[in-house]
């Protein structure tokens, strides 16, 4: 499977500017896109059919391999009759501007996206190689399409209290590919809880950080970062350092990620210094923060002194010297001279 480094990739549609909207003659299977994503939804256009986009890349050997079977006759009938199905290709401008909208997350490809005719995000899957079958592409569909066990449904019996084990790691993944912080640690937190601790190396454990947690600020997670190699038997070495920045920067980049404690901070550079993230790196990812901190408690000297640290005693590139005296400017207006 294809996956991208970053934690913070929003991409999804495909091929806009040649795209129609759902004729008479329209296709089997896969339909043509109108002239924009937001047209899917417009009330006199949709149907009540739910709506599937299958999420790939044009270079993405792992969506190739699925072109098969999502092509088959078989599967085509089964969309047609089930969905309005389109193909989304997550290399496009538009994607990144709908999915900022709807605050989704593509971490891989392909991923299977189910919406109600209204647009309310019903579903996501990534699409595993084990389900690249006609029947184990029926399975993720029925699943999605399903009133009372798409991850939707389940998240509203979650608020109702009704869950079990295998909800919540679903809820969970869904919370997290739809940027929904505050539920997502609570939820994660519960499977942690529900995990003994002879099982923080189990695969289970592997995919909770890996698939689901977005704070790091967890007990599975310090064991994690602590016994890396417990869990080369389910991923290889790049895959669980992979894991371990994602979720820390995942927390960093939360709305509330100013408010974190020095003590905080440390920890996470720690970690990231221990995968073998450079310190220069690793510095230049939290120095927005800390120096903000400095300059929230009036600490000005010593916002100006991290600064002039963080740059090694070089000069300081003239945009980037603009960005911080405004910045120590805001919190220093008796000062007409930047001290940088």
């Amino acid at each position: 499977m294809k996956s991208f480094k970053s934690i913070v990739l929003f991409i999804l549609f495909t091929n806009l500017s040649t795209g129609i909207a759902q004729t008479l003659s329209k296709p089997i299977g896969f339909l043509n896109l109108p002239l924009t994503i937001e047209d899917i939804f417009k009330n006199e256009n949709n149907s009540a059919k739910p709506v599937f986009l299958e999420a790939f890349l044009p270079t993405c050997q792992h969506c190739i391999a699925y072109n098969k079977n999502l092509d088959s006759p078989e599967i085509n009938k089964y969309l047609d009759d089930n969905f309005q199905a389109y193909r989304i290709d997550v290399s496009k401008k538009e994607v990144n501007d709908f999915l900022r909208s709807k605050k989704i997350v593509i971490n891989s490809t392909p991923t299977f996206l189910v919406f109600n005719h209204y647009g309310v995000l019903m579903n996501i899957e990534e699409a595993q190689p084990e389900f690249n079958s006609i029947e184990g592409i029926k399975e993720l569909l029925n699943k999605a399409k399903s009133p009372t066990q798409n991850q939707f449904a389940r998240f509203e019996n979650y608020k109702k209290g009704i869950f079990d084990n295998n909800s919540l790691q679903d809820i969970a993944f869904y919370s997290k590919m739809s940027c929904d912080t505050l539920n997502n640690i609570e939820i994660v937190n519960k499977l942690t809880n529900n995990l003994k601790e002879s099982e923080y190396d189990s695969e289970i454990a592997y995919n909770i950080v890996s698939k689901m947690m977005m704070d790091e600020q967890n007990p599975l997670f310090n064991y994690f970062v602590n016994h890396t190699s417990k869990y080369e038997s389910y991923a290889d070495a790049n895959q669980i350092k992979r894991a371990i920045e994602n979720v820390i920067m995942i927390a960093l980049y939360q709305k509330n990620a100013k408010n974190f404690s020095f003590e905080r901070y440390n920890k996470m550079k720690r970690e990231l210094i221990s995968i073998g993230i450079p310190l220069k790196s690793v510095h230049s990812r939290f120095i927005y923060y800390e120096v903000l901190k400095d300059l929230e408690t009036k600490n000005i000297s010593n916002a100006t002194k991290r600064i002039k640290t963080y740059y090694e005693g070089k000069p300081i590139p003239s945009r980037e010297k603009e960005f911080w005296c405004g910045e120590l400017k805001k919190f220093n207006t008796a000062h007409k001279v930047c001290p940088l």
